[in-house]
């Protein structure tokens, strides 16, 4: 038997003084945030703060997306989320037209 990804997940880092969560919903076959994902976010948040906000952000192809949604939410007002994907009859990813 298999675990699955929990299909919330919430980040909120005391350290930097974080006062509310940001939280994410994935399906279970999404790769899911784990305690690297915090140690990234962490890293990245401090090196933003020492400098211009970046005008982009691009986390792609890499899982839930709490990396690009929490660095948005802080440095950039506006973002966009393409979640889909297709599946082919056997599961196998399409490509699109």
């Amino acid at each position: 038997m298999t675990a699955t990804a929990p299909l919330e997940f919430s980040y909120r880092d005391k350290k930097l003084g974080d006062t509310q969560a940001v939280s994410v919903v994935t399906a279970p076959d999404v790769f899911h945030p784990t305690s690297t994902t915090v140690l990234l976010l962490r890293a990245a948040r401090r090196a933003l703060a020492h400098g211009p906000p970046p005008r982009t952000v691009l986390d792609l192809g890499c899982g839930s997306g709490i990396v690009g949604v929490v660095l948005a939410k802080i440095h950039h007002p506006r973002l966009c989320v393409r979640p889909e994907r297709r599946r082919g009859a056997a599961g196998a990813p399409q490509r699109r037209p």
